[in-house]
């Protein structure tokens, strides 16, 4: 049998419960750090997430760039492949016809007169006869003059009518005898002012 008074037995047991609840005290204050650990953590975790979202941004601003570029390459050669096979594709004239062009004339100023005689299609913002003149090289060598044009005839055959083609030429013929001025008058040609000096 024990020995034990039970007042020794009490004071036992409050000094168990009291050893028990510095126990538990101590427990909560090691627990506390251990939340305050966790802050720091999630407050380095926040910029890394913003980091990955800018990245993520840039690569579809990227990404968009590059189809856009794509999308203006495969435009560009449909464009160029368009204008070549209309350039030499069979035109819309379909009787013979005759067109003249002005002394001092250029391809952009004869072409909505070729347009409303139907020798050449009509060009849209392309305007395919002009940038094909100036992709042959003959911009500049458009010759004055009245030009035949025949039923089918390209643009191509268009440039090269009026470029290196040769004018309608008129037989005229006069009778012997006549001045100066009856054969202006008979050629329709203009009358040539005299100035008279002392």
């Amino acid at each position: 049998m024990s020995n034990t008074s039970p007042e020794q037995s009490r004071q036992t047991q409050f000094g168990r419960g009291a050893a028990a609840n510095d126990s538990a005290v101590d427990a909560d204050n090691e627990a506390v750090p251990a939340a305050d650990t966790e802050q720091p953590a999630n407050n380095r975790r926040k910029p890394h997430m913003r980091s990955r979202m800018a990245r993520g941004g840039m690569v579809r601003f990227f990404n968009f760039l590059m189809t856009l570029a794509v999308l203006g390459a495969i435009g560009f050669f449909v464009a160029v492949w368009y204008s070549k096979t209309e350039f030499v594709a069979r035109g819309p004239l379909s009787a013979a016809t005759t067109f003249t062009v002005p002394k001092g004339a250029s391809f952009n100023s004869i072409v909505p007169g070729l347009e409303a005689k139907r020798i050449i299609k009509p060009q849209g913002p392309l305007r395919v006869f002009v940038r094909g003149v100036q992709a042959a090289g003959k911009a500049s060598e458009l010759k004055a003059g009245e030009f035949a044009f025949e039923p089918g005839m390209s643009m191509q055959d268009v440039m090269l009518q009026l470029t290196d083609g040769r004018s309608i030429e008129y037989p005229l013929t006069l009778p012997e005898g006549l001045t100066s001025y009856q054969i202006m008058e008979r050629s329709h040609l203009p009358a040539i002012p005299l100035h008279l000096t002392d």
